[in-house]
């Protein structure tokens, strides 16, 4: 598990999801007692999720080595929320998975709310709105 700053708060990214896949098709080959078709279904399962971890795990790191603020961060992040949220259907059957793919979607929506919110209160042009001027003015007109 490494650390990564981002915009002054700590996220945690993990980054051992191939380790866990690896664990995985091991525990799967050790069970003898599944036939051959669960066997091979388990299989697909594993290589469908693996491939769903690594889109995610590429994708975040492309993001978070995004120096650019045109919206290029936020779509990465998008879509790795997008692969590890694909692979939630498939934790009943690997528990192993459960804690660091749920995780690891927690940290990533915490990154596109980063995101969002730099978006809404600092856009380069100078035509940024000010979340907390808008909810002063909301307010005053409320009373």
């Amino acid at each position: 598990m490494s650390m990564i700053r981002l915009e002054g708060t700590n996220i945690k990214v993990n980054e051992d999801l191939a380790g866990l896949i690896n664990q995985a098709k091991t525990i799967t080959k050790s069970q003898g007692t599944l036939s051959e078709s669960e066997s091979k279904e388990d299989l697909a399962r594993l290589e469908k999720v693996a491939r769903l971890l690594e889109i995610g795990s590429n994708k975040l790191n492309e993001a978070m080595n995004s120096n650019n603020n045109d919206g290029k961060r936020r779509e990465l992040l998008e879509q790795a929320f997008q692969a590890y949220v694909d692979v939630v259907p498939y934790l009943g059957k690997m528990p192993y998975l459960k804690i660091p793919v749920l995780q690891q979607i927690k940290n990533i929506e915490r990154m596109l709310e980063v995101e969002i919110e730099k978006s809404v209160n600092g856009n380069a042009d100078g035509t940024s709105i000010n979340i907390d001027e808008v909810m002063k003015v909301a307010r005053e007109s409320f009373l």
